[in-house]
């Protein structure tokens, strides 16, 4: 398990392994890994325990990514100078965020292909 590369909290002890690694992706590595050194693997359960119980270990969610504009406004909201022209930009711009999901859930829901060419 030291062989992954973590990273670690600065706020707490916790170390972060990637978001594509899961336990049972990593005991199929280690399984791997013992077999091309000829050795017998521990099972899965055994692995498991050892991971959750002798390691501080999580794994990184991955983070949602934001447009300029949600990005701005997170910021601005923090520092706590969002002015009322950016909110109702920011406003307008969900709704229509809003809008676009579902239509897109009622096209997916709809079943029927639709195809638009823009020229």
């Amino acid at each position: 398990m030291t062989l992954f590369l973590s990273i670690k909290n600065t706020h707490s002890q916790r170390q972060y392994l990637e978001g594509e690694l899961s336990i049972k992706k990593m005991y199929e590595l280690y399984e791997e890994f013992v077999a091309e050194k000829g050795l017998s693997p521990v099972k899965f359960h055994k692995y498991r325990e050892i991971f959750c119980t002798e390691f501080n270990y999580s794994f990184i969610k991955p983070v949602k990514d934001l447009c300029d504009l949600c990005a701005e406004v997170d910021l601005k909201k923090k520092e706590n100078n969002l002015s009322d022209e950016k909110r109702y930009e920011y406003e307008r711009h969900i709704k229509e965020k809003n809008l676009m999901r579902e239509e897109k859930k009622a096209d997916k829901e709809s079943g029927i292909p639709i195809l638009n060419i823009l020229t």
